[in-house]
């Protein structure tokens, strides 16, 4: 380049970067060494190299594609749907609020994807595991982030609840705020959108109230480098959302919005969608909505969403029939405990759902249901030593009991004439002693952190932190005061 070539702008740079960064990678250098030896001195851009300003929706979808890489491009607009919720509040029904949801392997972006998210919708993340920081962050934020999903609803018994509350603006969650001397029952204000992301499958009562936007596994140098400075391009796709939002809402109100939404041509819109739930045609509702008051056309991106959606909860309802019915076939004596080889069991899935004329599922899908029938690694997912390590799935009471194999546990005890104890209750006791065990232990540590602490809220600890079943609840009530006794 010669001395009178003007030097190259940020973006030019951060560009070369990028792609001197992947061939130097492909070529088997070292990933820091290659950042070390690059001529292209990536820094924060200079004060005085303003970016350009976001014009319309094909900008701001470009703008985002520098630092968020999804499978769809309709995913990009259905991300500014979802950030624009908070400046067309005024207008919106209180039932219209929606969650986003990040899911996807190690490494895909859902962390970066969260965080960009909330930024564009002026939220707040949520700052730690714990209920005193829960309350800090809902309490001055209208939309809130919450990364890791699935490791803090094991950390914070009360998060599972506000998620299931919270899909409304004006929702309130009844929480104990601990007090000296004691704890005060408090309202907590929860309502408004919430973005979050997680890696093992949630359960299902959460995925419905919200969109799944399933993110590929991604090792672009360029994206990493761009996500050095999220604050910058963020901000401009912000204060271009903020803007057209304060425009376009000046010509709604809530009632207009209503009467849209009940109108005809409204419905047919949402008929032709293939969702295989109602709840996958009520996020769809709520997207269209908000595509309407900007003046976007959103009806062919919402029809892709939705097919994936259709498409998942159609192939996993197939895969727990075929899973119910190779239990059938296989148990013997019928009702005892199933043990498989989990490739066999993916394999004959697999062939039955050739059968029907539908997809296979990868691994992955696979996993996805396996959790929602209950098999859970180191309980009823295992791996056999003398085997090579090859991994068994045990079709065990709960699994059964999901598939729809088995009646309920309270009909289960009437059949045989036997009436359960509060004392000594059967299902818990079917847990085995070494659970058992984990479970006194986590008690004790509790009744050492919070001595006053309420049965009822130990109970609800002891369900989500060994996620059992939520008919065990009132046995684990009854339980717990015997367990307290016996460490004093």
């Amino acid at each position: 380049m010669s001395e009178d070539a003007p030097e190259p702008s940020f973006e030019e740079r951060t560009r070369r970067f990028g792609e001197f960064v992947d061939r130097a990678t492909r070529e088997g250098k070292d990933w820091h060494e290659a950042v070390k030896d690059s001529p292209f001195a990536v820094a924060s851009p200079p004060e005085n190299e303003d970016p350009p300003v976001i014009a319309d929706q094909p900008g701001a979808r470009e703008a985002l594609s520098h630092h968020l890489r999804f499978s769809g491009e309709h995913q990009y607009d259905l991300v500014l749907a979802w950030a624009a919720q908070p400046y067309l509040r005024a207008v919106l029904p209180d039932e219209c609020c929606v969650n986003l949801a990040f899911s996807g392997p190690r490494s895909s972006g859902k962390t970066k994807a969260t965080e960009i998210a909330v930024r564009l919708a002026e939220g707040e993340m949520l700052g730690g595991g714990t209920l005193a920081a829960i309350i800090r962050t809902f309490d001055k934020a209208g939309v809130v982030g919450i990364d890791e999903l699935d490791s803090n609803l094991k950390r914070v018994e009360d998060l599972e609840g506000i998620l299931r509350v919270g899909n409304t603006w004006s929702a309130v969650y009844k929480i104990s705020k601990p007090m000296k001397g004691g704890w005060v029952p408090a309202d907590l204000q929860v309502g408004g959108p919430k973005a979050f992301n997680y890696r093992s499958d949630i359960e299902d009562a959460l995925k419905s109230r919200c969109y799944v936007l399933e993110m590929p596994r991604q090792n672009d140098s360029r994206l990493i480098i761009n996500n050095l400075f999220l604050a910058n391009p963020t901000d401009r796709v912000t204060a271009w959302l903020k803007r057209i939002c304060g425009e376009k809402v000046k010509a709604w109100s809530k009632a207009k919005v209503e009467a849209h939404m009940k109108n005809s041509a409204f419905i047919a819109r949402l008929d032709a969608l293939p969702a295989a739930l109602a709840r996958n045609r009520e996020t769809a509702a709520i997207f269209l909505m908000i595509a309407d008051i900007l003046g976007w056309d959103l009806d062919t991106e919402m029809r892709q969403a939705v097919e994936v959606q259709a498409d998942e909860e159609t192939a996993n309802e197939d895969a727990k029939e075929i899973l119910a019915a190779l239990y059938r076939e296989k148990a013997e004596p019928p009702g005892s405990d199933l043990e498989l080889p989990q490739s066999d069991v993916l394999g004959w899935v697999n062939e039955r759902l050739k059968d029907r004329r539908a997809y296979p599922l990868s691994p992955k899908a696979f996993a996805r249901v396996r959790r929602e029938c209950g098999f859970q690694d180191g309980v009823n997912v295992i791996k056999r030593r003398r085997e090579g390590g090859k991994r068994f799935l045990i079709f065990d009471a709960s699994v059964r009991e999901t598939l729809g194999l088995e009646p309920e546990r309270a009909d289960n005890t009437g059949a045989y004439g036997l009436v359960p104890s509060p004392d000594v209750p059967l299902a818990l006791d079917s847990l085995g002693d070494s659970i058992l065990d984990d479970i006194e232990d986590r008690i004790r540590q509790i009744a050492q952190r919070d001595p006053k602490r309420p049965d009822s809220w130990v109970a609800r600890d002891l369900i989500l932190a060994f996620q059992l079943p939520e008919t065990m609840r009132a046995e684990l009530e009854a339980r717990i005061p015997e367990m307290r006794g016996r460490m004093e």
